[in-house]
C-alpha cells in the first residue's frame, strides 16, 4: 500500500512537473492536488503526524507558492491545518505546530498575492498582521 501511494505521488508530481507551461498552469494545479494528498496518505503510514505537514508545507512553499493558481492550491492545505489546530486540545504542541504553519502558511500566500499588486502592498502587509493575530483583516 505505501510503495503504492508514493508511485503514485512520484507520477502525479512528474505529470505536473512536465506540464508546467500548458494552458497556463491549470493541468500542474490540477495535477499537484492529487500529487500532495497521495503523498500525506503514504508519509502518514511511515511518519509521525509532525512531520508531514511539516514535508507538505516545505512543498507548498517550494512549488505551489510559485504556480499559476496558488491560491487553489494552498487554501486546502490551511484550511486542514486550521482543522487539526480545532481538534487538538489547548496548549498542546500539536495544536501549536499546525497554528504555526497554518498561519506562516497564509502570511506567505497573502504576500504573494498582493506583491503583484502594488497599489495594495500596504494591504498585503496587513493582511499578514492580521493572520499572525489571528483576526480577519478589515
Amino acid at each position: 500500500m505505501l510503495r503504492e501511494l508514493v508511485s503514485a505521488a512520484v507520477l502525479a508530481d512528474a505529470f505536473a512537473w512536465r506540464a508546467q507551461g500548458e494552458a497556463r498552469g491549470r493541468v500542474t494545479n490540477i495535477s499537484a492536488f492529487p500529487a500532495t494528498l497521495f503523498l500525506m496518505a503514504g508519509l502518514n503510514a511511515i511518519l509521525p503526524g509532525p512531520a508531514v505537514s511539516t514535508v507538505v508545507f516545505m512543498r507548498c512553499v517550494q512549488i505551489d507558492l510559485t504556480a499559476a493558481h496558488a491560491t487553489l492550491a494552498i487554501a486546502p492545505v490551511i484550511a486542514c491545518y486550521r482543522a487539526t489546530m480545532l481538534r487538538r486540545p489547548r496548549g498542546s504542541r500539536a495544536r501549536l505546530h499546525s497554528s504555526l504553519l497554518a498561519t506562516t502558511l497564509l502570511a506567505a500566500l497573502i504576500f504573494h498575492e498582493s506583491l503583484g499588486q502594488r497599489a495594495h502592498g500596504g494591504v498585503g502587509i496587513e493582511g499578514c498582521r492580521a493572520a499572525g493575530r489571528g483576526i480577519r483583516a478589515a
